[in-house]
């Protein structure tokens, strides 16, 4: 699933790139809009450079609904081809990372709701439905309710928007009411009449359709499974010579044997905490290095990413394209029938654009959780463990920093063990625990390093002197024979045996 790497960084887990798609649809999505201006503005190439007839002023006027249709077509295209390059780049950047590199995951967003939640069994992700709605749907789906945080942000989003949208359309509403008494007001200026008002249909559509699209990528993010919330627990009574600190610092170290192949084991210990029975409490929390698993919210990514694609080019290339009667009609005529329409459809086309631009931002959103699964041991002791002190060495020390960790004492010691879900925005960003599940294989490692402290043994020993045996008497041993000789004229050169090869 996924390969570690090294680096002068230490070791790294290679993983995929989620927004490597939303790169490709953005970077196509900025050469069309590119593309598409370039080619308005080339078509406009043969009114450059521009020169002014001998009379000027019949002759702006015979030409303003060109002009003005002509002004605004290049203008939005300067726009599309600077926006469009601006998305291309920013695509191919993503398209340039095939996989990012987890060197070390973050940590857990509430760490004690998540050794609370283990030991009870129970998900505080959970707690709260995301919206009002999905509340009154989970009385008839239950799963409507087991939405986790990180999606259930985009759901409260969608939610906000359908309000905003009921708000804006009653703007709206009052906006067009309000101008069925411009061409009173224009014609008591002596601006004439007949001015024509557009109908604030295309806006309800718009807006009708966005709160739907929304809508379903809110539902689109509801589990089709429960997720589970099971945990196994065991507990003894610990008995001997020593803190309870001492007995979680052996768990600690021995919890190496559910680590991930070439990654430590992350340890958080708890402060100790005085129950209301006078006995305190404390508790360490062991998690292995999480491993890389699939996400679930892809479907409602790829639906967001594909509708605000659509949308962002469509609304470009209508502003881009817009065509108005240029030499048909004069300009009283343009204006009575074609300044408001052609002022409406400028902003609905806006509108388009940003709606679009919110769907890739969700689509974007969704594509870059990444989800893990790891092992997690909870382990807590309970008793009546004081600390107590070692005599104060006439006030060289402090009393209360005399630790004594060889006190005689008892208390209970409970493991509660599964394996946890997670979900992060980024790689390494901060993770929300989002399921709990048994595993088999934790299970029989925790049985072996929950009686690790009782088979550990230690000896002092001295290091053994050694005395070689006096001799009683010296042996010589004497050479005889002929002394050996070299001759002057004797060349010298190295003895070669079968034994030097070696």
């Amino acid at each position: 699933m996924f390969s570690i790497i090294k680096g002068k960084f230490g070791d790294a887990v290679k993983l995929p790139n989620h927004t490597l798609l939303y790169g490709i649809i953005l970077a196509v999505l900025g050469a069309f809009v590119t593309v598409g201006s370039l080619t308005r503005i080339y078509e406009l190439r043969e009114f450059f450079p521009l020169r002014l007839p001998e009379q000027v002023n019949e002759f702006i006027l015979n030409y303003v609904p060109f002009i003005l249709g002509t002004f605004i077509t290049s203008v939005a295209a300067l726009a599309g081809v600077i926006v469009g390059l601006n998305w291309l780049c920013s695509g191919l950047k993503q398209m340039s990372r095939l996989r990012v590199a987890l060197r070390w995951p973050g940590e857990f967003y509430r760490p004690e709701t998540v050794s609370l939640g283990l030991k009870e069994g129970r998900l505080r992700s959970y707690d709260r439905a995301p919206s009002l709605l999905f509340y009154l749907l989970g009385k008839v789906w239950q799963n409507a309710r087991y939405i986790s945080e990180i999606p259930g942000h985009i759901v409260r989003w969608n939610i906000r928007f359908i309000w905003k949208a009921l708000a804006i359309g009653i703007v709206i509403h009052f906006v067009f009411k309000s101008l069925d008494f411009l061409p009173l007001y224009l014609s008591g200026l002596g601006l004439g009449s007949g001015y024509m008002i557009p109908s604030p249909m295309p806006f309800y559509n718009l807006l009708a359709a966005a709160c739907v699209l929304k809508l379903i990528i809110a539902f689109t993010l509801i589990p089709l499974k429960k997720p589970g919330a099971s945990r196994e627990m065991d507990s003894m009574i610990v008995e001997g010579r020593g803190h309870p600190s001492l007995f979680f610092s052996l768990l600690e170290e021995g919890s190496k044997i559910f680590a991930h192949k070439g990654f430590s084991n992350r340890i958080s210990r708890s402060r100790p905490v005085v129950c209301e029975d006078g006995e305190t409490l404390i508790g360490t929390l062991v998690e292995s290095f999480p491993e890389y698993i699939k996400t679930s919210s892809r479907a409602a990514a790829l639906l967001s990413l594909c509708i605000g694609a659509v949308m962002i080019l469509v609304g470009f290339l209508q502003v881009i394209l817009m065509q108005y009667p240029s030499f048909s009609v004069s300009y009283e005529e343009f204006f009575h029938l074609y300044s408001m329409s052609m002022v409406i459809d400028i902003l609905l086309n806006v509108s388009m654009i940003l709606l679009g631009k919110s769907f890739m931002d969700q689509a974007r959103a969704l594509m870059s959780v990444y989800k893990f699964r790891s092992s997690l041991v909870y382990v807590e002791a309970k008793g009546e463990f004081e600390r107590k002190v070692l005599p104060d060495l006439k006030g060289i020390v402090s009393a209360e920093r005399l630790f004594n960790p060889l006190i005689k004492c008892a208390f209970n010691v409970r493991y509660f063990t599964a394996e946890a879900v997670s979900e992060a925005i980024t790689p390494e960003g901060v993770r929300e625990l989002v399921g709990l599940e048994t595993s088999g294989r934790l299970a029989k490692d925790v049985a072996r390093l929950k009686y690790l402290p009782f088979q550990v043994d230690f000896l002092e020993r001295y290091p053994s002197s050694w005395t070689p045996d006096d001799l009683d008497d010296e042996q010589i041993v004497q050479v005889t024979g002929e002394p050996l000789g070299v001759e002057q004229d004797a060349p010298c050169a190295a003895v070669m045996s079968q034994g030097n090869c070696t």
